[in-house]
């Protein structure tokens, strides 16, 4: 899933608000297409933010300490999406 620049800035606002954030490990390399460490944990997008944006209704995220919100498919814990800001 690839957001609109609207669609993310609507993430980044609703998701980082409540969001904690996790540390990465050292070697994990944040890309559209890299697979989240099993040490990195992940969370459901909030319904408030599903109900803005519908697609994401399946997805998880994780919120890092570099101010990096990663989306993640739960199914093979895939980035789907990186958002900076």
């Amino acid at each position: 899933m690839s957001l609109t620049s609207a669609q993310q800035a609507v993430a980044w606002q609703d998701i980082t608000k409540q969001a904690r954030k996790e540390n990465a490990p050292a070697d994990f390399k944040t890309a559209v297409g890299n697979t989240v460490p099993d040490a990195l944990m992940t969370y459901p997008v909030p319904l408030t933010t599903s109900a803005k944006i519908p697609g994401l209704r399946r997805y998880q995220y994780a919120f890092l300490d570099n101010n990096t919100l990663l989306i993640i498919n739960p199914r093979d814990r895939k980035i789907t999406d990186v958002i900076t800001h």
